[in-house]
């Protein structure tokens, strides 16, 4: 540059002489060159940081989106500036593009997967309904730019595609349930239309159905498509149903291949097994009304377990025939009752006797039953011995734990005065074989058992006579009475041997006060004769009758020249058909239950039903009348005191 200006001034100097021009004008013409030249320079160097200045707030804006993009993906961001590194601006920029389009890469592939998350589960949203709620879009996130146009990046890092891909797995689980109750559903309508034997469900394809209307679920817009699914689901799986399979390896999906969970539909089906429930319940409620009124007189007929439990099997489930079926046969019975009153107050009589034994009832308080006495016999005096019967059964049952304890008492009791009398033996201690060890045994038992037993009788009684408003007496004495009683009567001999120790006359006034925490039934009855108290407690009934109680084995001797009750076998049928002596089988659930025939007027030929022996298909708990518990109250009691009487011996012994 310097050699050019030489050049050029020097040609300028040239110029200048030849112009003649004076010698200060040359160096006004070198300073205009030199100010032309600082200006182009100033110029250019200015031009060329503003190029650099440039280039970095691009790097800069680069830095920003790339440091966005990497938040939004969840990696740790690092900021970028343009250094002076040796590398030129333009190449730092285009590696921060590259860097930002790999980075973009991945956010656009993590938007598609979150999309698709969000696509499965608003559709999962749409058809199931709360609790499954439609995803929420990705959250922006905060943005670091100080200005210029940058794009909005939305968080998604492996936080929240886990967050989704959890949302989509409780969605997916919770339409695996919806669908499991969905196929319960079906499975539960299924048993039900076969153990209400109900007829085919209305479809769209059939007009004429004897469907009862009241059974069919109107609400929901798709009633039609539902019931036609129900139909066809019901057609195809009925015959495992009928066949007795369902607690095998059965698939019952069968017929429901294709079909969602949907809300509405479920909910369809709800309604229509609470209907379907409500229909069994009301029908299981009438059959068992008929078989609390059938069994006492299946038992009064004597009719064998054989044969009642071959009419049960024959007649199970909660069709309407079945229904039909057990009317049939209390009204058969009903006749069998009124043709054949006289034995059916023999044996309602034994069994108050029986339930008055249990019960360890006093002459007296049978006597209360005044009806006992009659020998008029009609359907009124049977109703209130029947009526009498299930109150002692209802007694008998409130009492069914607690008279063991009465009996055990009792013994614990007479064991003591067999004590008693041994230690006033003058002989005790000369007896051989053992004696003085069982005595020692005995005393030992004695000590142990009987505060504990009276104790537990203590609370156990009072809580029974202040539910039922009346004392607990055995044989017509109050128990609680009773050990009072014992006790003050111990405690009065055990004082007057002190005394007598002490040499003072036994006086009564030393008699330890009674302090009783009986029940307002025993206050009222204490002080009362032994029968004003049974009365005053007893629940009340009509006055007995005038007959004399004597009469009772006139009455009873009448009963054995009646019906003979014990005659009742196994025959043939009309038809030739006898009634095995082996398991008995199950009637075809298609066919109709047939019952126990009416009774004829020659009531000894024809008392024993016949029955069709075809066997009905087994189902699940197809329900058939459970016994009634009074059944078992007798044998219970006698086993609890049997039990009891066996620890004794055992314990002396």
């Amino acid at each position: 540059m310097a050699a050019y200006l030489a050049e050029h001034v020097q040609h300028l100097q040239s110029l200048h002489t030849l112009l003649g021009l004076p010698p200060d004008a040359l160096k006004s013409d070198e300073a205009h060159i030199e100010s032309a030249i600082r200006e182009a320079v100033s110029t250019l160097i200015s031009n060329r940081e503003e190029e650099v200045e440039s280039w970095k707030a691009k790097i800069e804006q680069a830095g920003v989106d790339l440091q966005g993009v990497q938040v939004a993906i969840g990696e740790r961001a690092v900021k970028h500036h343009a250094v002076d590194s040796g590398v030129a601006l333009p190449t730092q920029w285009d590696e921060m593009i590259r860097r930002r389009g790999q980075f973009e890469q991945s956010y656009q592939e993590r938007m598609r997967r979150i999309d698709g998350l969000r696509s499965q589960i608003d559709a999962l949203a749409s058809l199931l309904g709360p609790p499954v709620e439609p995803a929420l879009p990705p959250q922006p996130i905060a943005s670091s730019s100080k200005g210029g146009p940058s794009p909005t990046w939305l968080a998604v890092g492996d936080d929240v595609l886990r967050s989704y891909e959890a949302l989509l797995q409780r969605a997916i689980e919770e339409r695996e349930s919806r669908t499991q109750q969905l196929y319960d559903h079906f499975r539960d309508l299924l048993f039900f239309h076969v153990e209400l034997a109900l007829p085919s469900l209305p479809s769209s394809s059939s007009s004429s159905n004897d469907f009862p209307p009241s059974l069919m679920s109107k609400s929901g817009s798709n009633v039609e498509t539902y019931r036609d699914t129900l139909s066809e689901y019901i057609r195809i799986n009925a015959p495992a149903m009928n066949a007795g399979n369902e607690d095998e390896d059965e698939d019952w999906t069968k017929g429901l291949e294709g079909i969602e969970p949907d809300r509405s539909l479920i909910q369809w089906l709800e309604e229509m097994v609470a209907m379907w429930t409500a229909e069994r319940d009301a029908r299981i409620s009438r059959i068992q009304e008929l078989y609390d009124r059938l069994e006492p007189m299946w038992s009064r007929l004597e009719i064998d377990q054989e044969t009642q439990d071959l009419f049960i099997e024959m007649n199970r489930g909660c069709g309407m025939t079945v229904i039909s079926a057990y009317e049939d046969e209390l009204e058969r019975c009903m006749d069998l009752r009124r043709s054949s009153l006289s034995a059916f107050m023999v044996a309602a009589r034994q069994e108050l006797e029986e339930l008055w034994n249990a019960l360890l009832y006093s002459e007296e308080e049978r006597r209360e039953f005044g009806p006992f006495i009659d020998d008029d016999y009609t359907e009124e005096l049977l109703l209130l011995h029947e009526e009498e019967t299930e109150r002692l059964k209802m007694e008998m049952e409130s009492k069914v734990t607690l008279l063991p304890k009465v009996k055990e008492w009792h013994g614990l009791k007479l064991e003591e005065e067999e004590l008693e009398v041994l230690a006033n033996d003058p002989q005790r201690f000369s007896r051989r074989g053992g004696a003085m060890l069982r005595e020692e045994k005995l005393r030992k038992r004695v000590g142990n058992l009987l505060p504990k037993v009276e104790n537990d009788l203590l609370v156990l009684l009072p809580q029974w006579e202040s539910e039922h408003q009346r004392p607990f007496t055995v044989n017509g004495i109050s128990i609680v009475e009773q050990i009072y009683e014992a006790r003050e009567a111990k405690e009065a001999a055990k004082e007057a041997k002190k005394r007598a120790k002490q040499g003072l006359a036994p006086t009564a006034a030393l008699a330890p006060a009674r302090s009783v925490k009986a029940t307002p039934a025993v206050k009222i009855a204490r002080g009362m004769p032994g029968s004003v108290m049974a009365s005053a407690v007893s629940r009340k009934r009509e006055a007995p009758t005038p007959t004399p109680f004597g009469r009772m084995g006139t009455v009873m001797k009448k009963q054995k020249t009646g019906l003979n009750m014990t005659s009742m076998k196994p025959a043939a049928s009309a038809g030739g058909t006898r009634i095995p002596s082996g398991k008995s089988r199950m009637a075809d659930p298609t066919s109709s239950p047939t019952p126990l025939p009416r009774a004829d007027p020659g009531y000894e030929s024809s008392r024993i039903p016949s029955f069709s022996l075809k066997a009905p298909a087994g189902r699940r708990q197809s329900f058939k009348p459970r016994q009634s518990q009074s059944r078992g109250l007798f044998q219970k009691l006698r086993q609890s005191m049997e039990l009891a009487e066996e620890v004794d011996e055992v314990e002396i012994f």
